[in-house]
C-alpha cells in the first residue's frame, strides 16, 4: 500500500460553514461539487474527492495544498503533518474512510475582527464589512453577520466512538453550540478519556453560562487549549478587536493556573504579520516558562500582511532583533522581501474599513511602521 502524502480526505472531512467541503482547514479552495449535507461516505466516494486522493497517493502536492506545502519550505509546523500522525488511524486503508479527527465549526460567529481574518469566519468582520463604504456583495450575510452550516451535528458524526481527535477552531468556538454539543456527547457515551481535544481560541470566554471549558476539557484523554495571541495591550487590541486584551490576559492566566501537564496544556500561537512584527517579542517574553508549547508563524494568507511586504533592511533588522527567539529568528532570517502594491492597495483598503469602524488609526498604534504606511500603502490610490 503507498502511503498517500496527507492522510486527510481518508480520516477526515471539512465542512465549511456556507455548505461547501475542504479536505481540511487549511485547504485554499474547496472540492467542485461537493456539498456539506452529503453523507462522509458519499464525501469520500465523490469524483473530486477521488481525483484529490489519486493525487496524494501519487506523491502529488495538489494545488489546494499550498498552505502546508508553504509552512514546511519554512520549516513551520503543517496541518498536513499533524493530521496524517499514525494515532488517527492506525490501520490505515486507502479504501475506507473513518472519521478520526473531526474538525467542526458549525458557524462563523465571533466576538473579535482580527486584521488578517475575514467574514467567512468572523461574523463581526460580516458587520464592518456590510457598515463600510467600499462595495462589497455581502447578500448571503444577515444583519448580525452569522453564517450557520447547512447541516446538523448529528449528520456529521457517523459515530463519536470511533473518534482520536476533536478540534475546534472558529470563528469562536466557544460561542458555537455545536463545540458544547460535541464535547458533551463524548462525554455522555462515556468515550471522552478516549479522545484528545484541541480548542483554538481568541481567549476572551472560558465559559458558557454556568458552564466552565475547563470542566468540560479535563473529562478527556488530554485537552490542548490554544490561545492565538500575536502583540500584548493596545497592539493586541487593534490587531484582534478594540477593548479586548484586558479580558484575554486574565483568561490566559487563569488557564495557566489550572494547567496539569500531559491533562490539559497550554498553548499561545503568535502568528506574524508586518503590523505585529516589533510587538511579538512582547508575548514571547510574557509567557516564556510559563506554558507548554508557544507555536510561531508567519501569515501566509491574506498576502497584504505577509512579512515579506517589508524592505529586505527590515527584515534584516527584524532577524537581528528575534536572535535570541529561535523560531522567529529563523523565520525572519529565511524570508526576502518581496513588495506588492497590488496587494498592499486591499491592505489600504482594509485599514481605512477597520480604522473607519472602530475610530483608531494603525500609525497612532504602530509608530514604528509610519514611513512603510505613508510610503507604501496610505500613497497608493484605490479603485473608484
Amino acid at each position: 500500500m503507498n502511503e498517500p502524502l496527507c492522510r486527510a480526505p481518508w480520516v477526515t472531512t471539512y465542512r465549511e460553514q456556507d455548505g461547501k467541503v475542504s479536505p481540511c482547514c487549511e485547504s485554499s479552495k474547496p472540492y467542485e461539487g461537493v456539498h456539506a449535507s452529503l453523507t462522509n461516505e458519499q464525501i469520500f466516494r465523490h469524483p473530486e474527492v477521488e481525483k484529490f486522493k489519486k493525487q496524494l497517493l501519487d506523491g502529488i502536492w495538489p494545488d489546494r495544498c499550498k498552505n502546508c506545502k508553504t509552512q514546511e519550505e519554512r520549516n513551520q509546523r503543517s496541518h498536513r503533518k499533524v493530521i496524517s500522525h499514525p494515532r488517527y488511524e492506525r490501520n490505515f486503508d486507502v479504501n475506507t474512510f473513518h472519521f478520526r479527527f473531526i474538525d467542526h465549526r458549525s458557524s462563523n460567529i465571533c466576538n473579535f475582527s482580527c486584521k488578517m481574518c475575514s467574514e467567512h469566519l468572523s461574523s463581526t468582520h460580516a458587520i464592518i464589512k456590510k457598515a463600510s463604504k467600499f462595495n462589497f456583495e455581502m447578500d448571503k450575510y444577515p444583519k448580525n453577520g452569522v453564517i450557520e452550516m447547512p447541516t446538523n451535528t448529528q449528520n456529521i458524526i457517523d459515530n463519536i466512538q470511533d473518534t482520536k481527535h476533536l478540534q475546534f477552531a472558529g470563528g469562536e468556538p466557544l460561542l458555537m453550540n455545536s463545540t458544547w454539543e460535541l464535547l458533551d456527547m463524548a462525554i455522555d457515551e462515556g468515550v471522552a478519556e478516549n479522545i484528545s481535544v484541541g480548542l483554538i481560541t481568541n481567549g476572551s470566554l472560558l465559559a458558557r453560562n454556568e458552564e466552565k471549558i475547563i470542566d468540560k476539557l479535563m473529562h478527556f484523554k488530554i485537552a490542548h487549549i490554544t490561545v492565538s495571541i500575536d502583540a500584548i495591550g493596545e497592539a493586541h487590541d487593534y490587531w484582534r478587536h478594540k477593548g479586548t486584551w484586558n479580558a484575554v490576559d486574565q483568561n490566559m492566566e487563569s488557564l495557566i493556573s489550572q494547567r496539569v501537564k500531559d491533562k490539559f496544556e497550554v498553548t499561545v500561537r503568535t502568528t506574524i504579520g508586518w503590523p505585529t512584527a516589533w510587538r511579538a517579542k512582547e508575548v514571547f517574553e510574557r509567557y516564556q516558562g510559563r506554558i507548554d508549547n508557544h507555536f510561531t508563524g508567519f501569515i501566509n494568507g491574506p498576502p497584504e500582511w505577509s512579512i515579506q511586504q517589508l524592505p529586505q533592511k527590515e527584515i534584516d533588522k527584524l532577524a537581528e532583533y528575534y536572535k535570541d527567539w529561535n523560531d522567529p529568528y529563523e523565520l525572519f532570517s529565511n524570508t526576502r522581501s518581496n513588495i506588492n502594491h497590488t496587494q498592499l492597495r486591499m491592505a489600504k483598503k482594509k485599514l481605512t474599513m477597520h480604522d473607519d469602524y472602530h475610530k483608531n488609526n494603525i500609525i497612532d498604534i504602530f509608530p514604528e511602521h509610519k514611513d512603510f504606511i505613508e510610503n507604501h500603502i496610505m500613497s497608493l490610490t484605490l479603485p473608484d
